[in-house]
């Protein structure tokens, strides 16, 4: 009787307890759901952190850079590594800055765990080759490789900086290779691209990888052929000063030969522009040649000085010392313009 006393109690109890159980439930109303939150500026990936592949590339080739034309062509493999085998970004890369290029000899495997694909690319590439310090210009050549279908939220490269490099035997006349590199980075369009899940303008990145190499010229052979003729017409214009006018004669065949002098360089001046192009700018070549002129009129004003002089009466004696004063002034400042503008030059590059 005892124990069935003590059920029922327990039971009350515990029917009790429920009931207050409920009641708080119910005095307590449900959170209220928490808002959205803002639209992103631009895509985001449906993983925390987009996929990636490593790309690398190996250059066996580097021929007919034309400054003139401002391009060069390239031939090199180009390699990726992912760890989805589903990966294929060798198919989906665009050759950002390339005017023509072709892919051969594909091919794709599982290596290592991983997806492994290479191609052999061969194509021209845009560069605007800056000559106004030539010949010593340097210049970084750029192939430019970007993702065309995913953006950088969803895949990202990633460089083989450690497997990709040049051929050992790759020479390229009248050039030195100073050093090479591939990178990886992102590039922004403010643009969705007509993509209607995105709002207008969007901020949108795609993955790109560089590869860059450094040339510099090795050669002055053509440096020495563009500016002999200039030189030449620089020792005239200062011989001028030694041709001492003795009369006062109206034709002074000072003037005569110091024309002889302009001609050929104003001659140069387009040799110069058809050998080496168009440049943007003042040219290292064009001061040189603005020196040349300098110098040349300077001897030409000096022979009508020295006419002047002796028509006034000056004596032979004093009109002399005036050339050579005009001599060793107009030469010393001649050399080092010239000196400036090439050692200025040199350290541009």
């Amino acid at each position: 009787m005892v124990r069935r006393n003590l059920i029922v109690a327990a039971a009350a109890v515990l029917a009790l307890g429920l009931a207050w159980l409920a009641g708080a439930a119910g005095a307590h109303p449900a959170p209220p759901a928490e808002a959205p939150a803002a639209g992103p500026r631009r895509p985001v990936a449906t993983a925390a952190i987009p996929a990636t592949c490593r790309l690398g590339a190996f250059v066996t080739s580097l021929h007919g850079i034309d400054t003139a034309r401002n391009r060069f062509s390239a031939d090199f493999w180009l390699w990726s590594l992912c760890a989805d085998p589903e990966r294929r970004p060798l198919e989906t890369i665009e050759f950002f800055n390339a005017d023509e290029a072709r892919k051969e000899l594909g091919a794709t495997m599982a290596r290592g765990g991983q997806q492994w694909g290479q191609v052999k690319v061969m194509g021209t590439f845009r560069h605007r080759f800056d000559l106004r310090n030539y010949p010593f210009d340097r210049h970084r050549l750029v192939i430019t490789l970007e993702e065309a279908v995913e953006d950088a939220s969803a895949f990202a490269y990633r460089a083989d900086v450690l497997n990709s490099g040049l051929h050992e035997g790759l020479r390229i006349e009248g050039w030195r290779i100073d050093d090479f590199r591939v990178k990886a980075r992102e590039t922004l369009y403010r643009s969705n691209f007509g993509d209607p899940t995105l709002p207008a303008r969007a901020a949108v990145r795609f993955t790109r990888l560089d590869i860059e190499i450094d040339l510099a010229r090795d050669q002055m052979t053509s440096f020495l052929k563009l500016t002999v003729p200039m030189y030449a017409a620089a020792i005239l214009a200062l011989i001028s000063f030694l041709m001492h006018t003795e009369s006062d004669a109206r034709l002074n065949p000072r003037i005569a030969f110091l024309g002889g002098a302009m001609l050929t360089v104003v001659l140069n001046m387009r040799g110069v522009d058809e050998t080496v192009g168009a440049v943007e700018g003042v040219s290292m070549l064009d001061l040189l040649h603005a020196a040349v002129l300098a110098l040349i009129v300077a001897a030409t004003a000096t022979a009508v000085w020295c006419g002047q002089l002796l028509e006034k009466g000056v004596e032979a004696a004093a009109v002399r010392r005036v050339d050579y004063a005009a001599f060793w002034t107009a030469g010393g400042l001649y050399l080092l313009a010239n000196l400036a503008v090439v050692a200025a030059a040199m350290a541009a590059g």
